[in-house]
This record gives C-alpha cells, sequence and structure tokens, in this order.
C-alpha cells in the first residue's frame, strides 16, 4: 500500500540524516579540543536494557486511550569527547506481558550528552551527571484480536462480493461463459441412492466447529505506523578509564515530544502517541586517544 511504502522512504530518510548528522557531531569534537586545549576523543560500543511506555490516541476503540508497557534492548555506537558524547542506536522493544494490547517497536536513535560539570573540572571525574537530547524514529506493529476499521480494505471486500453477485447471476441465465443452470427440478433431484452413498452421521456426536468460529479472538496483526519524536532527559554515568580504552556504566531517562505520526495502514491514520517516556540502563566499552 502507499502508506507503507511512504514509511519504508521516511525510514530512509531517518537513516540518511542520522548519517550526516554523525557526520556533524564528528566535526564538533574538533571545536570542543579547541575547547579543552588538547586532543581527547573516546569510540567505543555500547548496549543497554530498557523499558518504554506510552499512550495511545485513536479513533480505534480498543486502542484509544490504552497504556502500552514495553521492556527491550539497544545497541549502538558512541563517541566524542569529556564535555560532548554522541550517541547512535537501534533498538528493539515488545509490550509486557501484563500490557493488554501487543505493540513491537523498532527505534532509531540519535542522541547528544552534554557533561556540563567537565568545563569546570580541571581533571576527570569518574561520576559524570548528564544532560541528553536527541530524536527518535519509530516502526511499530500491532497485534491484537480487534477489529479496525479500514476505509481500503472494506472498499475492496464490498468490491468482490458485487462481482461474485454479478457473476452468479450470469450463470443463473445461462448469459454467462460457465454451464447453464438446468431448470428442470426432476434434473437435480438427489435420488436415495445417491442419498445415502456416504456413511451417515451419527446425531449424537458433537459437532466442530471450524477454527475461525471457534477462536473469534485469534491474535492477528492489525496495522502499523511510525513517529519521529525529539528527546530531552538527564543521566548518570560512571566512567573508568584504562591504559588506551575506557569501560562506562549509565542510567538515564528520557522524555519523548512527538513531531510527527506516519500511517502504515489506512486503519491507523487517526492514531497517535501520547507522553512517551523511556528508561535505559547500560554499559559500554571502547577505545580512548588523548
Amino acid at each position: 500500500m502507499k502508506t507503507t511504502s511512504r514509511i519504508s522512504t521516511s525510514a530512509a530518510v531517518i537513516r540518511i540524516i542520522m548519517v550526516i548528522g554523525v557526520i556533524i557531531l564528528a566535526l564538533t569534537h574538533t571545536a570542543e579540543a579547541q575547547y579543552r586545549g588538547k586532543s581527547k576523543f573516546y569510540l567505543g560500543l555500547q548496549g543497554h536494557a530498557g523499558t518504554r511506555s506510552f499512550n495511545i490516541k485513536s479513533d480505534i476503540e480498543a486502542l484509544d486511550g490504552v497504556h502500552i508497557e514495553q521492556e527491550g534492548f539497544s545497541y549502538g555506537v558512541m563517541f566524542g569527547g569529556d564535555v560532548l558524547q554522541f550517541n547512535l542506536r537501534n533498538g528493539f522493544y515488545n509490550s509486557t506481558p501484563s500490557t493488554l494490547e501487543i505493540v513491537k517497536v523498532t527505534e532509531y536513535d540519535l542522541s547528544m550528552n552534554i557533561f556540563p560539570l567537565q568545563m569546570a573540572r580541571s581533571k576527570n571525574a569518574y561520576l559524570r551527571p548528564y544532560l541528553t537530547a536527541g530524536v527518535m524514529f519509530n516502526s511499530m506493529t500491532f497485534r491484537g484480536s480487534y477489529e479496525v476499521n479500514d476505509p481500503m480494505a472494506k472498499l475492496k471486500k464490498e468490491l468482490e462480493e458485487a462481482k461474485a453477485k454479478a457473476a452468479e447471476c450470469c450463470c443463473a441465465d445461462g448469459s454467462g461463459s460457465g454451464p447453464a443452470i438446468p431448470t428442470d427440478p426432476a434434473a437435480t433431484s438427489v435420488t436415495p441412492s445417491s442419498a445415502n452413498s456416504g456413511p451417515m452421521a451419527d446425531p449424537d456426536m458433537p459437532v466442530t466447529p471450524i477454527a475461525e468460529e471457534s477462536n473469534p479472538d485469534k491474535i492477528r496483526e492489525t496495522g502499523k505506523m511510525a513517529d519521529v519524536r525529539l528527546n530531552v532527559g538527564a543521566g548518570f554515568m560512571l566512567m573508568v578509564p584504562l591504559r588506551g580504552s575506557f569501560f562506562k556504566l549509565f542510567g538515564e531517562v528520557k522524555y519523548g515530544v512527538p513531531i510527527a505520526s506516519l500511517p502504515g495502514t489506512a486503519g491507523f491514520l487517526n492514531t497517535k502517541i501520547t507522553n512517551p517516556v523511556s528508561m535505559n540502563l547500560g554499559i559500554g566499552i571502547g577505545l580512548k586517544n588523548y
């Protein structure tokens, strides 16, 4: 569908913007090094476990007002100096078992950490509070047993039903391409021998309903959407410098401000994410250069 292709295009654009951002932010390191009076650079890998929570505002009755709790992990790279550090991460999150509705999220996160106390310190500190800000792109898949009012799917179904009825009428009056239906009742009468040709059903045996009727609440994919948001927050880092390398532990809390919603299916055109909050706890290792 066109909406799905728009999400794919938007994801590609976000990736390009993030790559350009990495290049620009790398150049920012030069300015920091000049400010510090000496060249210092960290480059490493990081990973963290995290939780996500947000509310849904939608014209889909089953989703409107629902609060979603998620858990998952992210991985990525970091680089920068003592005052500014930049993160490029990719994360995967799913609804917790206690959440009624299922939402899977793949996120792409570009963020910047600012360590204000490091500007005033002549020596490196192990404990480093920081502020963080960035942009995040989220691709979401919804699953559940609820119905989504998809205008395009409804129109397609009505067209198929109309075609089936038209074909049925053509066959009934003999004007269609198929064989004409005989009008002689004797030609369609069932003889006793043909009626009894198969095994008769036991009236006392319970009838097993078909799968769809026996499981009306079957979990299935109901739609997709994406959103772009700005994140702001704060964190705390334990940085342990080693000879030519470093090790760090960090925790952070971020609040998101959605700036764009991209429906992946027509039924999610009026569905939006509100009040997103993320909490992360992770580790990082890498190289340092003075």
